[in-house]
């Protein structure tokens, strides 16, 4: 089984509100996250804090760290049999079933090259996860054993973080732009 954890749980500061519910192309981000990761995932979860309005939640050690909502979501992996864990960050609101699959394709913990997230990572990994979180590392780019590069037709923008209100200008250019 494939499990997608979409990581919902950062204070928004940049964007002035929760970026999970920030429409971007008339869908919210929490919308598309689910739709992109549920294309090639048997399970959804999200991960952070508490989220009244989310049937299928997980919590992590601390809500507002990535690390952290990686770790919870590897060792949910591991507790409900999946084999491994897509992690997408909430605000990543132009990805693919695509690229999410090109990081399938690999048999290890992997990222794209320069970009921590999306995250493809082996539910046996969980210890080696947990041992780092406990010894105090918080950056991201620890979690990926190895990287692979972005494929060449995939352009930059897919991998783009909205962070505040200017991009979701950006984004939603951006995919004004492209072909659909």
């Amino acid at each position: 089984m494939r499990l997608g954890a979409i990581l919902h749980g950062g204070r928004s500061t940049r964007m002035g509100r929760d970026k999970a519910h920030v429409v971007v192309d008339g869908v919210a981000m929490i919308d598309r996250a689910r739709a992109v990761v549920a294309a090639v995932c048997d399970r959804v979860v999200v991960v952070g804090g508490a989220h009244a309005d989310v049937a299928d939640a997980v919590s992590a050690d601390d809500a507002g760290s990535a690390f952290a909502g990686v770790v919870a979501a590897v060792e949910f992996a591991a507790g409900v049999g999946a084999a491994a864990v897509v992690v997408v960050p909430v605000d990543m609101p132009l990805l693919t079933p695509g690229l999410l699959r090109r990081l399938f394709d690999e048999d290890d913990d992997v990222s794209f090259a320069g970009h921590p997230l999306p995250l493809v990572v082996q539910a046996t990994s969980a210890p080696r996860l947990r041992a780092l979180f406990d010894g105090g590392a918080r950056k991201l780019s620890s979690c990926a054993r190895r990287t692979v590069d972005v494929p060449i037709d995939v352009p930059a923008w897919r991998l783009m973080n909205v962070n505040a209100p200017d991009d979701v200008v950006a984004a939603e250019a951006a995919l004004r732009a492209s072909p659909r």
